[in-house]
């Protein structure tokens, strides 16, 4: 409950920071180009373009900072993230909008890699295994959701293991996993090795190993603290992982695709198209729309000055 009390902190606090810089930027700029045209008319005759210039030009500066900042943030993220996996040979395309996501082959596996808002990143492998594992720290909330869910932790007696909460599905399978010293080690560095996500858990589901890591220490983050060697290593060793769980004996308790799982298939091979329509309604709304509304504003003016 510490970890969520923590992260609810941190999401307020970043809200509350963003909040007051944009109140330091707009009011100045809401009294120079609104209040004082208007106090200046003294409620007297005044040709309506001198009011309708600094209306025009306060939202023109609102939406045009507004883009920029938008576009700097976004192209920050873009060149960052492209460094750690372009050079691996994938395919870099924008994610939810402002993000990024990566796809293409390494080991002879299919790679998606995913940057979201939290900031959270999933990357998956494709493997032939078709059950279910977790494996995360073992934090006071994992245990409390995780008996709400009727799910129990395995045991665990290797003091290499301490610290972590594994939940499989096919518990027999997962210790003949867990023996092999290679696997605990490769376990204990992509959950317990932090540096600037603070929370990250090893997944499997059917015909994919994933790793999800979520959230930051860091009150206002706008990119990834990510190095190349960092994320070459992450995915080394999620490949590893699989390859010594595909070479043990098959688990003996399997699952197929749930009505979610084939959901998210669909979604993981239709990600670029959803992508391309977001950013497309995005444009409009945020380009699109203001122009269409200072187009009409200034035909009024022009119509009401023909008629004086």
């Amino acid at each position: 409950m510490k970890y969520i009390l923590g992260v609810l902190v941190r999401i307020g606090l970043r809200r509350l920071s963003i909040g007051i810089i944009s109140i330091i930027i707009v009011i100045p700029l809401f009294c120079c180009l609104i209040l004082v045209p208007i106090s200046l008319s003294n409620g007297e005759y005044l040709n309506p373009m001198y009011l309708v210039i600094p209306f025009v030009l306060f939202f023109l500066l609102l939406i045009g900072g507004g883009i920029i900042a938008f576009a700097v943030v976004i192209w920050q993220r873009k060149r960052t993230l492209d460094n750690l996996f372009i050079p691996l040979g994938f395919e870099g395309f924008p994610n939810n909008i402002y993000f990024r996501g990566y796809q293409g082959k390494w080991r002879d596996r299919e790679v998606g890699v995913y940057f979201n808002r939290g900031p959270m990143m999933i990357m998956e492998i494709s493997t032939s295994l078709q059950t279910r594992l977790g494996v995360g720290e073992s934090f006071a909330d994992t245990r409390l959701f995780a008996n709400f869910a009727g799910k129990n932790p395995m045991t665990l007696d290797d003091p290499e293991l301490q610290g972590l909460f594994i939940f499989p599905q096919d518990e027999a399978w997962a210790r003949q996993l867990l023996d092999l010293p290679e696997a605990r080690q490769i376990i204990r560095r992509l959950v317990l090795n932090k540096r600037f996500f603070n929370r990250q858990q090893v997944l499997l589901q059917p015909g994919w190993f994933a790793l999800l890591y979520t959230g930051t220490n860091q009150l206002l983050t706008f990119d990834f603290k990510i190095a190349p060697p960092e994320a070459r290593a992450w995915l080394e060793d999620l490949c590893r992982l699989a390859d010594l769980a595909e070479n043990i004996p098959a688990p003996q308790k399997i699952d197929v695709n749930t009505a979610s799982d084939r959901m998210a298939a669909s979604f993981r091979s239709r990600r670029k198209t959803v992508n391309k329509i977001q950013m497309a309604m995005v444009i409009f709304i945020v380009v699109g729309m203001p122009i269409i509304f200072i187009g009409i504003a200034a035909i009024i003016t022009f119509v009401l000055l023909a008629l004086k």
